[in-house]
């Protein structure tokens, strides 16, 4: 009597290496976490969505290297691709400082939003991303209501900043302590965020200190996923591209971010014609082999 050979239900499992990179901090109990696959290749939406998840962070960046063809990036968040996300770039490019795997001069990444140059200099990676436009300006009571503040804390009109396509409603508050007074919640802030048609919404406030302006800022993306991002540099972007007009400002931007997350951190953001070069130090912390 004969058998048939039965087909295995086994899944195989493939494995990809996640890199940890902690970026706008060489400490690593601060800045914000990225997390880095070096190749991303034959990899499925949803599997990079699965991946991204398994990773402390709010977003991964996966590359993909092909002859010819030069080097694309994708980011994800736990549950979305990402249309630009600069703490994620600038984590894969010093990544690739430290493994030697980064030809001298200028790395060219692909996105679904345009190209992006990127390069690391004195323990600092920086990208430059664009081109950028102000929109328009956003009503006052409508955002003041969403935040939970009253308008005369708002300083002039909130604006709408475009970045490679992706939108950030800017607020600049009258004084730092307001930025500790807001309480956000996923639901007022999404319906900001879908009001302003923006991606994200960056507040931000100025303080007088002996060495010039200081920038204190937080972001909210609840349509990405998370509510707070503890350090952007998309963020920081707007922010300068908010203030280009502003004489008083100096030529590099530092803002920082992180306060009432536990995750301190510094972004730089200076206007380069039409694009904004943004960047910070970074520290790769180490990497895990993730089955899926």
């Amino acid at each position: 009597m004969s058998s048939r050979p039965t087909r295995s239900r086994t899944r195989r499992h493939q494995e990809r290496t996640v890199y940890r990179v902690k970026v706008f901090s060489d400490d690593p109990t601060a800045g914000n976490l990225a997390g880095v696959v070096l190749d991303g290749t034959d990899l499925s939406d949803a599997t990079m969505g699965r991946i991204a998840a398994r990773i402390d962070a709010s977003e991964t960046a996966f590359l993909f290297c092909s002859p010819g063809t030069g080097t694309r990036i994708r980011w994800f968040s736990a549950t979305h691709e990402i249309g630009c996300c600069v703490h994620a770039t600038l984590a894969a490019v010093g990544l690739l400082q430290d493994l030697g795997r980064l030809t001298p001069g200028t790395l060219t990444l692909e996105s679904r939003t345009g190209t992006i140059s990127a390069f690391v200099a004195s323990h600092k990676a920086f990208a430059d991303v664009g081109p950028f436009g102000t929109l328009r300006r956003h009503p006052k009571g409508v955002v003041a209501r969403c935040l939970g503040i009253p308008p005369s804390a708002i300083v002039g009109r909130p604006k709408v900043v475009d970045i490679s396509g992706e939108k950030e409603l800017v607020v600049e508050l009258q004084a730092v302590k307001l930025l500790s007074a807001l309480a956000p919640d996923v639901s007022t802030y999404s319906q900001l965020s879908r009001t302003a048609s923006a991606q994200g919404v960056s507040v931000f406030a100025r303080m007088s200190t002996r060495g010039g302006i200081r920038i204190q800022a937080r972001e909210f993306a609840p349509l990405y996923g998370y509510l707070e991002d503890p350090i952007c540099g998309f963020a920081a972007g707007a922010i300068a591209a908010y203030l280009q007009h502003d004489a008083g400002l100096p030529a590099v931007i530092s803002v920082e971010q992180g306060m009432f997350t536990g995750t301190r951190g510094v972004v730089e953001a200076r206007l380069r014609g039409r694009s904004i070069r943004i960047g910070g130090y970074y520290l790769v912390c180490g990497r895990q082999r993730i089955k899926f």
